[in-house]
Parts: structure tokens; C-alpha cells; sequence
């Protein structure tokens, strides 16, 4: 059996399908990307959140050494005005 000719207004319809099919496949690649950018980013927030979390917890606790030395220091000093 012979193959039905296409009609210009079928060519047309046809046309225009795979043009949005093609729309439709890019849009959803573009989706995909811009998810893949924000796990990463939130990756990075977090990752940077948690390294500011240690690093304050360390500098509290440099301050609280320094403190303890500060008031060693004081205290060794006052025992040797004492002793003089």
C-alpha cells in the first residue's frame, strides 16, 4: 500500500511538534542544571556554616585559655609583689 502524502498543514503541525518537543527537551535539561547548581551551592553553604561553627568553637576556646593565662599571670605577679 502506497505511503499517504503529507499535507502542507500536516508538514506544518509536524513541524511545529518537534519544535516544541526540542523546546520542551532543552527546558528540561536547563531544569536539571539549575538543580544540579543549587545542591552544590547548598553543599557549599553548608560545608562553610559547619567549618564557621568549628572555627568559633576553637577561637572560645583560645579565649578561654588566654583568660586562664591572663589570670595566672595576674596571680603569680600579685604573690611576687607580695614576697618583695
Amino acid at each position: 500500500m502506497p505511503k499517504k502524502k503529507k499535507s502542507g498543514d500536516d508538514l506544518v503541525l509536524e513541524h511545529i511538534s518537534n519544535v516544541i518537543e526540542e523546546m520542551k527537551s532543552i527546558a528540561d535539561n536547563i531544569d536539571m542544571e539549575v538543580d544540579n547548581i543549587k545542591r552544590f551551592a547548598n553543599e557549599v553553604v553548608g560545608i562553610f556554616a559547619t567549618d564557621s561553627r568549628y572555627i568559633k568553637d576553637q577561637l572560645l576556646l583560645l579565649a578561654q585559655r588566654v583568660a586562664e593565662l591572663e589570670k595566672m599571670a595576674y596571680e603569680f605577679s600579685e604573690k611576687r609583689k607580695k614576697k618583695e
